[in-house]
């Protein structure tokens, strides 16, 4: 609401899995709906099983689960688009990922909203295993391999138990690990001009702090350093109101874990202008 002055109600799901978020969405209100789509008839059925089926009735009607491929995938128009979980690094070359951005924005609303995230920095190219502890299990996080000519990096999700059990690539992710400048740059290709970049400082234990910084804006003809250094501890800090034209804005928002970045993609489907608690920037 803050980032486009109304309320969003449709929400379309890219790579949506078990549609975790589509069912989440519909919960926000009666006017809301959802669209999942994934290649994977498994995971629908499984999200069918188990999300879909806790939703009241009239809430169940309100969320279409397609089977499918993102980068054809024909849908009503959405207020919202989210790709989120690195899913849409699968598309592992330039023309392939301008072609799914281009997508995305056709199947938005004139004042439609995309978000992504991503992750980067120095530890995103290393061979390394990240383990965290959790209630009755410890979570690995294995980079296996990272090819440094074709930015290709093949990861997996491994699960370690108390009693000594494990379950080795749970999860195995065959991705490119694409970096800021390239995701903005293709955004900005596809009809997305306006960057802003947020990232989360780091605790003294090497986590994310919760403190966001707001960092570069940048449109189409290239970056421009905000005046901004202050702390926000949320993107709904900043509001952005819609202005006339034709052109895309993306918005993006880093945050820091370890040496990792962690970034949050938000794209404009119609030209805006930022305003925040200083007054207008642009």
């Amino acid at each position: 609401r803050k980032i486009r002055g109304r309320a969003p109600q449709s929400l379309r799901e890219d790579f949506c899995g078990t549609a975790a978020i589509s069912c989440e969405w519909v919960k926000g209100g009666p006017k809301r709906r959802a669209i999942g789509v994934d290649l994977d008839p498994g995971v629908l059925d499984w999200g069918r099983d188990r999300h879909l089926v806790r939703l009241k009735p009239a809430q169940q009607e309100r969320v279409q689960l397609i089977l499918g491929d993102v980068a054809r995938v024909r849908t009503d128009r959405v207020d919202v688009v989210g790709a989120f979980n690195f899913s849409y690094w699968v598309f592992k070359t330039r023309p392939d990922m301008l072609r799914y951005f281009r997508r995305v924005r056709d199947a938005l609303e004139p004042d439609g909203v995309f978000f992504l995230d991503a992750y980067g920095g120095y530890d995103a190219y290393k061979e390394l295993h990240e383990t965290t502890r959790c209630k009755g299990f410890t979570y690995v996080w294995h980079q296996e391999k990272y090819y440094p000519v074709t930015g290709d990096i093949l990861c997996h999700i491994d699960f370690r138990f108390p009693d000594g059990s494990k379950i080795e690539k749970a999860f195995t992710y065959d991705w490119r690990l694409w970096s800021l400048p390239e995701l903005r740059e293709l955004l900005a290709e596809a009809g997305f001009s306006r960057v802003t970049v947020w990232w989360e400082g780091t605790g003294k234990d090497g986590r994310g702090n919760g403190e966001l910084f707001h960092g570069i804006v940048s449109r189409g003809n290239g970056p421009e350093r905000s005046s901004r250094t202050a702390p926000r501890r949320s993107m709904t800090d900043r509001a952005v109101s819609p202005a006339r034209g034709p052109e895309a804005g993306f918005a993006a928002t880093f945050a820091t874990r370890a040496r990792k970045l962690r970034l949050l993609v938000i794209g404009f489907a119609g030209g805006c202008r930022a305003y925040d608690e200083l007054g207008p920037r642009h």
